[in-house]
């Protein structure tokens, strides 16, 4: 599961019980091999990135 969201500061998606829940319904349901999460608001560049993520 990739998460690309400020979990608990964005929108719908990236509320802790909405990526619980989507942990849970990849365990139980085996539907999926992969999930991405992507709920990062328009200036998401601007607020800066983590230093592992910054070509040097």
């Amino acid at each position: 599961m990739a998460i690309a969201a400020y979990i608990g500061q964005g929108g719908h998606d990236s509320q802790p019980r909405m990526i619980a829940d989507a942990y849970w319904r990849l365990h139980t349901g085996r539907a999926e091999a992969e999930l991405i999460i992507q709920d990062l608001p328009d200036d998401y560049l601007d607020r800066g990135l983590a230093d592992k993520f910054v070509e040097p």
